[in-house]
């Protein structure tokens, strides 16, 4: 004690060490495997930028690159920093795994923190995100198994994800927390940013937003919905705003759809693992439910999921099997159940 004041020694938590541990190893992982797949058109990107930031060419013809959704805020930036460091759009590319891992590591501590306090959940979200998949090995863009990680952290989509979860969180935090029209509108930029920077992302992150808030929100006043309002309409304004590309043009295009059909018809395969949470999903909603089945939504990871669903099955049905990009945060909702659910306190210990 000095001066009157209690001095407490901080001791980090199980998830503050395990998480740094896990991401001081897939950090290893990711700088000694090669890159391969996308990792060269997101390199080529950073290029282009590194050229002309303001009117950089097409990343993969010699064509005018006006109109290409490649050229995001996050582009944007890497581009600078290439320009101001002379790295090459392959180092940038790798120098950008770590980062947007600690992003994507933080992010999920806090949204899961606010589903619980309990201390290890966030540990087991983490193992079961990263293992929780399937048997057929996936590198897709935005599905974060342990394998597709050694290879895509570098990617839009690992930033975009990590993105999703401060901004879940953040929002579950304005459900129960401070309620100032200023940290709406902030929630409005991160969502707007979302969007800019992966697209596809930014439709689980949509639903996931919408999941957090009709589950939460009670009760609806004229200034509650007002406050909402205002993020919404924010996170279109900076969408739209974006001098790069139209974020207009990309919804119902289908450039790539025959390129994601195969997401669909090898789901079972990619994914069936995460049906290990279901069980914690279901005892979750039947919570929530209270006895009454139609108030099963009150909880926000069932309300997710069956959101996220609808989406996959409008994909599907219409052809538009780009949606089908979204699985890897579909299956976020079970995965974090389980996790919820195991860290629980059991009448037995750890033995």
């Amino acid at each position: 004690m000095r001066g009157g004041r209690t001095w407490r020694t901080w001791r980090p938590g199980p998830y503050v060490v395990l998480g740094g541990l896990f991401w001081l190893v897939m950090t290893l992982a990711y700088w000694r495997i090669p890159l391969c797949c996308d990792a060269g058109q997101h390199a080529a990107v950073v290029e282009r930028l590194r050229a002309d930031l303001l009117q950089p060419a097409h990343p993969m013809a010699a064509l005018p690159g006006a109109g290409s959704p490649y050229y995001s805020p996050y582009t944007v930036v890497q581009g600078a920093l290439a320009r101001l460091t002379g790295l090459s759009g392959w180092e940038t590319v790798k120098l950008a795994g770590p980062v947007n891992l600690a992003v994507l590591l933080t992010g999920i501590g806090r949204f899961v923190r606010t589903l619980t306090p309990r201390p290890w959940a966030p540990v087991l979200a983490v193992l079961f995100m990263t293992l929780l998949w399937g048997t057929e090995r996936v590198l897709w863009s935005g599905y974060l198994g342990l394998m597709s990680m050694t290879t895509n952290l570098g990617y839009p989509s690992a930033f975009a994800i990590g993105l999703t979860f401060w901004a879940w969180a953040l929002t579950g935090g304005r459900e129960r927390g401070p309620r100032g029209w200023w940290g709406y509108a902030g929630l409005g930029v991160l969502y707007g940013l979302i969007v800019l920077v992966h697209p596809i992302t930014a439709v689980a992150s949509t639903t996931g937003a919408l999941a957090i808030v009709a589950a939460w929100q009670s009760p609806w006043r004229a200034s509650v919905v007002g406050r909402w309002a205002l993020t919404a309409a924010v996170a279109v304004a900076v969408a739209l705003a974006w001098p790069y590309y139209d974020v207009l043009a990309l919804p119902g295009n289908p450039a790539v759809d025959a390129v994601h059909r195969g997401l669909y018809e090898r789901m079972g395969g990619h994914l069936w693992l995460a049906l290990l949470g279901m069980p914690a999903l279901w005892a979750r909603a039947r919570r929530a439910a209270g006895g009454r089945w139609w108030r099963a939504w009150r909880d926000p990871l069932v309300l997710m999921f069956a959101l996220d669903c609808l989406v996959l099955a409008y994909g599907w049905t219409s052809g538009h099997y780009t949606y089908g990009r979204i699985l890897g945060l579909t299956a976020v909702p079970p995965q974090f159940a389980l996790a919820l659910e195991l860290a629980a306190p059991r009448p037995w210990g750890w033995a």
